[in-house]
């Protein structure tokens, strides 16, 4: 499926690593902005 793909094979391996980590958030790019204000709001 994703592997197949080139430009989703490396997407949804930092994605989802970085959802699970400080954001809860859809986006993982607002989380690791604001940093530890997004984990713990």
């Amino acid at each position: 499926g994703t592997e197949r793909s080139p430009g989703r094979s490396f997407d949804p391996a930092l994605r989802p690593t970085r959802a699970r980590g400080p954001g809860r958030g859809p986006r993982p790019e607002q989380p690791r902005r604001l940093g530890p204000q997004e984990g713990r709001l």
